[in-house]
């Protein structure tokens, strides 16, 4: 299936024929007026998230079976924001601060930081990006603990964990 979101739903088309009759198809309430911004599977829950924002709130969407839900993350000021998973690790939304989404959530973090790339990683740590800095948390205190911030000298847009053997 392709998961996909727009600004006004949230739903799965079959991937050889994606213009056809959708699998699955919710509409988004509230309907976003920015974004959206991000979408990932999650598959160890079998549910698809998505990131978009109304005018007043980023919000996170949640489609899980047949039911869709949303709510609010990441504070009061609705700014672009990613969402950065691991099936291990957890998941967490990153943008203007950032919010573990599970497995426990302690709300909003550092809302007054813009992180650009983040990632959860298989060792259960999360790393952000602010400018050219990286701050790593670990995710298993609630709320999570920084561990490390240090200096890049460049400034990513983006993560990846490879695993080294």
């Amino acid at each position: 299936l392709l998961g996909y979101l727009t600004q006004q739903a949230l739903g799965y088309r079959p991937a050889l024929n994606p213009t056809g009759t959708p699998s699955l198809e919710k509409p988004l309430d509230p309907l976003p007026s920015q974004g959206p911004f991000d979408l990932q599977a999650d598959r160890n829950q079998g549910r698809l998230l998505g990131l978009a924002a109304t005018a007043t709130e980023v919000r996170l969407y949640v489609l899980e079976g047949n039911a869709l839900t949303s709510r609010k993350v990441l504070g009061d000021f609705p700014q672009p924001s990613r969402l950065a998973l691991d099936l291990v690790g957890g998941g967490v939304a990153y943008g203007p601060g950032f919010q573990v989404l599970f497995p426990k959530d302690p709300g909003p973090q550092q809302p007054f930081k813009t992180y650009t790339a983040g990632l959860v990683g298989q060792d259960g740590y999360l790393y952000l990006v602010q400018g050219t800095g990286l701050e790593v948390y670990d995710l298993v205190p609630s709320p999570p603990l920084l561990v490390q911030s240090l200096a890049l000298g460049f400034s990513p847009q983006s993560l990846a964990f490879i695993p080294v053997e």
